[in-house]
């Protein structure tokens, strides 16, 4: 009878023993989207991941997108995406046509600025992912990405 306190008080240990890794992934993961913010943020390129998106999308397109089309595909608010477009405009990186399907859904298209800011976010994160792609195997990769995806569920996002 006397091991019961002492079985239940190894068994919260453990627990707590347990939370301590999946606690630094997600600090990692924390520290590493604020560098990739302040590295933006030391020059002029796109400042956060929403932003970067809205720029890869349009560039990786022939065709034209709007906001609400763009809202769609992320599987946010119109509002949101008008709010990252708002910055991006205001930047210089897109511009906005006319757009015949619609007359108060203007088509967005990047600027000259716009593909040369995507162009430089591709170029550093290219190097970046190289250098982790010689560091770890693609079975170490998949399991972060698992980790990483099971997080990103479990706070909501």
């Amino acid at each position: 009878m006397e091991n019961k306190p002492r079985l239940r008080r190894a068994a919260a240990v453990h627990a707590a023993d347990r939370l301590e890794l999946p606690r630094k992934v997600l600090s990692e993961a924390a520290a590493l989207a604020a560098a990739r913010r302040q590295r933006s943020a030391s020059g002029n390129l796109p400042k956060g991941t929403a932003e970067r998106w809205v720029l890869e999308r349009l560039a990786a397109i022939d065709s034209a997108l709007t906001v609400p089309a763009l809202a769609r595909e992320r599987g946010i608010s119109r509002q949101s995406v008008q709010i990252i477009v708002d910055r991006l405009l205001n930047r210089g990186y897109l511009v906005m046509m006319p757009n015949p399907a619609h007359r108060r859904s203007p088509i967005l298209a990047l600027t000259e600025a716009g593909h040369q800011a995507s162009w430089e976010v591709r170029g550093q994160e290219a190097a970046v992912l190289a250098a982790v792609a010689s560091a770890v195997t693609p079975i170490e990769l998949e399991a972060a990405l698992r980790v990483l995806r099971l997080l990103r569920a479990e706070t909501g996002q």
